[in-house]
Order: C-alpha cells, then structure tokens, then sequence
C-alpha cells in the first residue's frame, strides 16, 4: 500500500511538470495542449538452431519496427559485460562462449526491452526484436481542442485494442 501511495504522489508529481514546464497557452486564438500519446510495447521472437561449426554459440538478429516490421538501423545490444551495435540493415552476429547472458535491446525513441539468453556450444540463436514506440506527451497547438483531443483517444484506444497495452 506504500509503495502505491509513492507511485501516485510521483504520477501527480510528474504530471504538474508537465502542465507548466510543457504546456501553456498562448495569447492568440489557437490553444496549446498537452496531450498523452499512448505507445506501442516491444517483443522479440526465438528460434535456435544447433548446427554451428565453432564451439562457441552465436547470437544473431535484426531490429524491426513492431508498427510496420521496417528495419532499424544501429540497434543498441547492451550485454552485462559489453555492448555492440547492429548494422544499417538492423542485422547483427555475435560469437559468444556458453553461457547465460543477460541481453537488453534498445534504439532511441523505442520501448527498450531485456531477455536473459542461454547459448550453449554450437549453437545458433535467432531472433527477431520488434521494438515498440515509447509514451509521450505531445504540445500541440490547435484551434479546435476537443477534436485533437478526440483524435488522440481514439488512437490510444486503437493501439490498446490491437497491442493489448
């Protein structure tokens, strides 16, 4: 019950930095609102193959975007002890002794997301990283608010509907 307590004092806390650091009015006709802009969680796919002629394993994959599965070029791929960067393409290849590592996969303006991935000798690791779009809060300036405002309850409820947030 504590900690729900801190987690809503820290909600109204943030929200009252954003109505007056983000938001404002301005002295014409137009409106400026802020408005929240529900995202788009992300998801990875496995697959594993054991077929490979090193006696390390080999974890491979690529970066798309979960709204249109376009690539995303430059992923970042942080491991405990180090970090690699994916291609212009998305893809990338790692040779990695056995072990159990602790993955987590991200790019700017996506939801990161974190896996713990078990190589073994010889073997291959696929994945697909579907990196979703993170929340926002957007300033907008409109002559009319109530229909931005509709317009954007309306896609976070889409985006509800069809990614289950």
């Amino acid at each position: 019950m504590q900690q729900l307590k801190k987690i809503v004092k820290t909600f109204k806390i943030y929200i009252l930095i954003l109505i007056f650091c983000g938001c404002g009015t301005s002295k014409n006709t137009k409106t400026n609102i802020c408005l929240h802009e529900v995202g788009i969680p992300s998801g990875i796919k496995i697959n594993s193959e054991t077929y490979s002629t090193s006696d390390y394993g080999i974890i491979r994959g690529q970066f798309l975007n979960r709204t249109d599965s376009l690539p995303i070029p430059n992923g970042l791929i942080k491991f405990t002890e180090f970090i690699n960067i994916a291609d212009e393409n998305g893809k990338f290849s790692i040779d990695l002794p056995p072990h159990s590592y602790d993955v987590e996969f991200s790019f700017l303006g996506f939801n990161n997301i974190s896996k713990t991935i078990n190589i073994e000798k010889k073997e291959i690791v696929n994945l697909k990283i579907y990196l979703g779009i993170e929340d926002s809060w957007t300033d907008f300036t409109t002559e009319n608010p109530r229909k931005l405002k509709k317009k954007i309850r309306k896609q976070n409820r889409e985006r509800k509907i069809k990614y289950g947030i």
